[in-house]
């Protein structure tokens, strides 16, 4: 069985980006592979055009994108395909964290465009408004032997209280509001809307 666990930091900022966007949101992760565990250290937002019900991040955007960061020396870690950046996370704003036929195409497209060609796997997580998260790790190599398995999230540190938790994520609001308000255009097509903001003590997690 698959072991993937979460920083609280990643935790939070993947339930502030869901919770502060009104519409569907994308993003990846660093993902250090340690003894067997898969730890989701870090997760990344990047510019990104929203609809209501899907998003268009892409890979490639994010290339450019890291690529601008080396030219100004603010990367301090690798490309994507050369060793960690393996989680894409989304969400399905208040629909069902259930992965989509469009996302099972993309996780497809990420198999066939061997953006991954070291280590053929990426973690994959899903969530809504409702505080639902639905992880899968996708392991595409060789192919006669693909996997796609569900597991659960833990946290990687701590202990954390709820109480703990709850501070975490009001400490961390006002990054994540204003890394979507730089990163994240939201179409005119989508519904317009306030920001929203769920109580973090609702949140589960889905098995």
């Amino acid at each position: 069985m698959a072991i993937i666990k979460i920083k609280a930091e990643a935790r939070v900022d993947i339930a502030l980006a869901i919770d502060l966007c009104p519409v569907e949101i994308s993003g990846i992760g660093e993902v250090v592979f340690e003894d067997g565990i898969r730890h989701i250290t870090e997760t990344i937002l990047i510019p990104q055009k929203c609809f209501y019900e899907y998003t268009t991040f892409d890979w490639e955007a994010f290339l450019r994108y890291s690529a601008e960061l080396n030219k100004r020396r603010m990367a301090t870690r690798s490309l994507l395909g050369t060793s960690t950046k393996r989680l894409w996370w989304h969400s399905h704003v208040r629909g069902q964290a259930e992965f989509s036929s469009k996302d099972e195409a993309y996780i497809e497209q990420v198999s066939r465009d061997a953006l991954l060609p070291f280590n053929p796997w990426l973690i994959s997580i899903v969530g809504n408004k409702h505080g639902v998260l639905t992880t899968r790790l996708d392991v595409f190599r060789p192919k006669s032997a693909r996997t796609t398995e569900y597991t659960r999230l833990p946290l990687s540190d701590g202990p954390y209280t709820r109480e703990m938790l709850r501070d975490l994520y009001y400490a961390r609001l006002p990054r994540m509001k204003s890394l979507i308000e730089e990163m994240v255009t939201i179409s005119a097509d989508a519904p317009r809307s306030s920001w929203e903001l769920d109580e973090f003590s609702s949140r589960e997690e889905k098995t």
